[in-house]
């Protein structure tokens, strides 16, 4: 039975709230349809591989572990990638950050960093109270689905939910706070306190992509994550911190937005219509501002174009890309994997160069590469006022001119990633785990998600390889 979970005869200033918090407690596992729950499925498969990849290849993750386990005495968690263990609270904060360290996650255009809520906080927190898959599965679908529709009410209203806040980081508190209530079968009061004191917590300046992708960047993700777990265990032991959420005087919208947002787009269908289907598998580790990008220079790449033989890259992009092509030193020439990630430049000329883009070509071996300097150093940006489409100009010594432009989102696979391609990127990521990860580990990891309703335990989901 599909159940819709909005509050008839509530004052609409408290709707949101409300159903937020009704839709978080409520929800059962027969509840979601079964696209919802297969789509969910393959989100935290992602969102595990690329964490596992993460705990060697992430800016700051190997030092945040060993910062956090070298404190360790007798934690319980697991840390993705790793045989290390920590409490609940630490293991959130670095699956967290794990997650989303490599900008591989999944994410949508207008509902933000799905990969970020959908694992950390609800599994940590599955290992410390042996909850089932079935109720994983729920905690994980809650968190998506409140993160989903937290960033579209702003996204909707036609500002970019990322100004002087990190939309991926601020806007994910509360996904990741409904989703730890719910693993720890919390009722609506209890809900309700635990979304108000992520309210307290909630932070995410971007100074840190502004002034020049510092590695601390690459690890924002476990924040929300921690204080949705920390929030969690308060809430049921009885901290009481109910209160409008959203709205006036001081809730998330009013704090952060000057009060822009679009009720409805919480409150309606929750429980019936999941935004959460529209979350994209990454097909290469870059932000996914830069996929049209890489699609169109690995067509041109198609074209077996010689390196040696181009005089010139013109490329031609949104004038809202600025952030992800200025300062133009520090994009076509990135001091970290991090920046690396968030440059047009580089990842163009990389898919020029080996017609792919892939996880090998983030480490600072391949930054340091002179052939990607000079291709680099031959892209300039012209950024358009206008809707105009994408295009990349490769312009030859011989005079020779190649061509590509991408109408709308064109990178193949995004949306709809086909099986092979998620099992492809799964055992792609898993080479780089800092415990050793052979085939038959990932094989069995893929296995246990795609029956993960199937266990009593969900925490024997990675408990059997961090031993």
């Amino acid at each position: 039975m599909l159940v819709e979970f909005l509050c008839v005869g509530e004052p609409m200033n408290k709707v949101p709230t409300q159903t937020i918090v009704k839709f978080s407690s409520q929800l059962r596992y027969e509840d979601i349809p079964k696209g919802v729950v297969e789509h969910c499925k393959r989100i935290i498969l992602d969102s595990m591989v690329t964490a596992i990849a993460a705990s060697t290849l992430g800016d700051a993750c190997p030092q945040a572990i060993k910062a956090i386990t070298s404190n360790e005495r007798n934690g319980r968690c697991s840390v993705f990638g790793t045989t290390h263990k920590a409490s609940a609270v630490n293991a959130a904060f670095l699956n967290g950050a794990l997650v989303h360290a490599l900008n591989f996650d999944a994410t949508g255009d207008e509902i933000g960093h799905q990969g970020v809520v959908c694992l950390a906080a609800p599994y940590a927190l599955a290992e410390l109270t042996s909850a089932s898959g079935k109720e994983l599965i729920v905690a994980s679908v809650v968190a998506c689905e409140v993160s989903a529709r937290v960033t579209a009410a702003i996204s909707r209203t036609g500002r970019h939910p990322s100004e002087k806040f990190l939309a991926g980081q601020l806007l994910s508190y509360f996904g990741a706070a409904a989703g730890a209530a719910r693993i720890l079968s919390l009722g609506e009061s209890q809900t309700h306190s635990t979304l108000g004191l992520a309210l307290m917590q909630i932070s995410g300046s971007r100074q840190h992509i502004l002034t020049g992708d510092a590695p601390a960047k690459s690890i924002y993700g476990g924040f929300p994550n921690q204080a949705a777990v920390q929030s969690a265990l308060l809430a049921r032991a009885g901290v009481d911190a109910r209160c409008e959420l959203f709205g006036e005087p001081a809730g998330l919208y009013a704090m952060v937005y000057d009060g822009s947002y679009l009720p409805d787009v919480i409150s309606e269908g929750l429980g019936r219509e999941y935004l959460l289907l529209d979350a994209n598998i990454k097909l290469w580790p870059c932000s996914l501002h830069i996929h049209d990008f890489v699609s169109a220079a690995i067509s041109l790449a198609s074209e077996n174009i010689n390196p040696e033989n181009i005089a010139s890259i013109e490329v031609l992009a949104p004038a809202n890309l600025r952030p992800w092509t200025e300062p133009i030193a520090a994009r076509r020439r990135p001091a970290n994997p991090s920046a690396a990630a968030n440059s047009v430049q580089y990842c163009v000329a990389r898919a020029l160069l080996g017609g792919a883009l892939s996880l090998d070509d983030f480490t600072l071996q391949a930054l340091s590469d002179p052939a990607i300097h000079r291709l680099t150093g031959l892209i300039e940006v012209a950024l358009n006022t206008q809707s105009d489409p994408i295009k990349i100009t490769v312009r030859l010594k011989n005079g020779d001119c190649l061509e590509k432009i991408c109408h709308e989102r064109s990178a193949p696979g995004v949306l709809e990633l086909d099986r092979n391609a998620l099992l492809g990127k799964a055992r792609s990521c898993c080479r780089f785990s800092k415990r050793p990860f052979g085939g038959p580990d990932v094989d069995a990891l893929i296995e246990g998600i795609s029956r993960l309703e199937e266990l009593a335990d969900a925490g024997d989901l990675y408990r059997r390889f961090s031993t």
